[in-house]
């Protein structure tokens, strides 16, 4: 009962840490529902707004431009006076000063008194058509991305960065809240304790009492377990003691059984005795045995004569030995007979223990042993069949590690060749095994191994070889073959070979070459020097 309270407690603590990441789960995903009806309708991303910036900064630009190539009219107050500029009343106070700019036509009023109409001249035409123009082209990118204007684009664009950052928490706050398990699991688990939790009070007995928090449940049961587990030592002591005085009590048993039949046999002889004694009686009386008795000690003492004479005579055939052997004989006699009563009561415990026993625990042995072999058959059908699959997948990689090293041979060993023959001669091949590596060179039909040639040929072979795979690679983007003072070990008439074929594989790729020593590089013809 401790035990089920601690998991009472527990099965409630993982509800509510349960419910929590569910609920959760569950606002992220309305969050991210709503922020995806929000990416649906906004189309100001980085790009719109860029583009509707630029077309503002145009617009604010052909402005200032426009305001600064315009003329400009400058008020300076007297007094203070009431005046209207283009139809809009404005008063000036005293010594105030008012500039007017002047795009294209301004009205300035003294009601009563005096009219002035200022014209801007032809050079602003075409600032205030380029504003105009500039106006048209923010008005029309803000229509595009369905915004009034520059200021509610930037806030559609935080919006739409807002939303797509809740978008992207949606799968950081799963991941953080799920964890090793899935949304339908998580389901099924909180349904599951919202089943089990309730009702267990409900079924639970009453007495005693179930402990108030989740840490004294915990230390109850821990203490439960304490009791359960000397308990458990004081049961399996007891046992043993049963056991003990059980084997006492089984000889003490077969003791008292062989005591029985014993005396149940002495009985029945003693029984026997009398009745043969009673009849004995009843066919001769007290006298007559008298008689017979005297008769019978005239006999013996007649016999005992005869045996004296007889024991004369057998002190001939050496009575001491044969007696020495009778003796012997007895002995030994009486040993088996000691032996045979004790195996014949080591038989009757055996027989009492099987009877009082029987088959006990046979049956349970059986089928943990049917339970071990099922596990076995299970685990080695299991084994089989990762063992395919095992095989299988190996299988597949090699043969698709075979097609790519095939794909890869082939380009190689043609660009290595043809820089070769810049070198050698028009023979020369060159063998590569399916790791990409050089096995060996054949030149006008003699073929060396690779690590038999001289040094100065190996750096040769592994320079082109390096070049063939940056010129293979050139197309995809390429990458550069950097060489930092190669061809240390090739003589001078080598080194003009090998400037050939540096200037031959330079039109396909990338070559940088460091060095202290330049002049060994005299012969790759046009090259960018960089002195350092």
């Amino acid at each position: 009962m401790k035990r089920s309270d601690f998991d009472y407690y527990h099965d409630k603590l993982d509800l509510d840490q349960l419910l929590e990441r569910k609920q959760r789960i569950d606002q992220t995903r309305k969050d991210a529902a709503q922020a995806e009806t929000v990416l649906a309708k906004n189309k100001v991303d980085a790009v719109t707004l860029k583009r509707i910036k630029d077309a503002e900064l145009a617009y604010n630009n052909a402005c200032a431009k426009m305001e600064i190539g315009s003329p400009s009219v400058l008020l300076h107050s007297i007094s203070k006076c009431r005046l209207s500029i283009d139809g809009a009343d404005a008063v000036l106070d005293i010594d105030e000063v008012r500039k007017i700019s002047v795009s294209d036509k301004t009205t300035v009023s003294i009601p009563g008194t005096l009219d002035i109409e200022i014209t801007a001249g032809s050079s602003i035409e075409g600032l205030a058509r380029k504003a105009e123009d500039a106006r048209q082209a923010l008005h029309a990118a803000c229509a595009a991305a369905t915004v009034a204007g520059p200021d509610e684009a930037r806030k559609a664009y935080d919006e739409r960065q807002e939303a797509l950052r809740v978008v992207e928490n949606k799968v950081q706050v799963e991941k953080d809240n799920l964890r090793d398990i899935t949304y339908e699991s998580l389901e099924q688990r909180l349904h599951s304790l919202q089943q089990s939790v309730p009702n267990y009070l409900v079924k639970r007995v009453k007495e005693p009492a179930i402990c108030l928090d989740f840490d004294t449940a915990k230390k109850e049961r821990i203490k439960a377990e304490v009791n359960l587990q000397t308990a458990s030592s004081e049961l399996e002591n007891m046992r043993k003691i049963f056991e003990s005085a059980r084997s006492f009590y089984d000889g003490i048993n077969i003791k008292h059984r062989e005591a029985g039949a014993k005396l149940e046999q002495l009985a029945k002889d003693l029984q026997q005795t009398q009745e043969n004694l009673d009849k004995a009686r009843k066919k001769e009386s007290d006298e007559t045995l008298e008689g017979n008795l005297t008769s019978a000690d005239r006999a013996v003492l007649s016999e005992d004569t005869a045996y004296r004479a007889a024991a004369d005579s057998l002190k001939a055939f050496n009575p001491e030995q044969i007696r020495a052997l009778a003796d012997s004989t007895r002995g030994s006699l009486k040993t088996i007979k000691i032996s045979h009563d004790s195996k014949d009561r080591g038989l009757l415990e055996i027989q009492t223990r099987l009877k009082i026993k029987g088959e006990e625990g046979l049956h349970e042995k059986l089928n943990a042993a049917k339970n071990q072999l099922e596990q076995l058959e299970f685990k080695n059908r299991a084994t089989a069949l990762r063992a395919t699959a095992a095989k299988c997948l190996f299988d597949t990689i090699s043969e698709e590690r075979d097609k790519a090293s095939r794909a890869y041979v082939a380009p190689l060993k043609e660009k290595m060749e043809r820089l070769g023959r810049l070198v050698f001669d028009p023979s020369f091949q060159v063998t590569i095994d399916d790791d990409l590596k050089i096995t060996s060179r054949t030149v006008s039909g003699v073929t060396v191994p690779f690590d038999s040639l001289s040094g100065g040929t190996r750096e040769q072979l592994s320079l082109m070889y390096r070049l063939s795979c940056s010129m293979i690679v050139a197309k995809d983007g390429g990458t550069p073959v950097i060489l930092d003072d190669a061809l240390g070990y090739t003589d001078q008439e080598r080194l003009k070979l090998m400037g050939a074929v540096l200037a031959v594989a330079a039109k396909e790729c990338q070559i940088v070459i460091f060095t202290c020593v330049p002049e060994r590089y005299a012969f790759i013809g046009e090259a960018a020097v960089v002195p350092l």
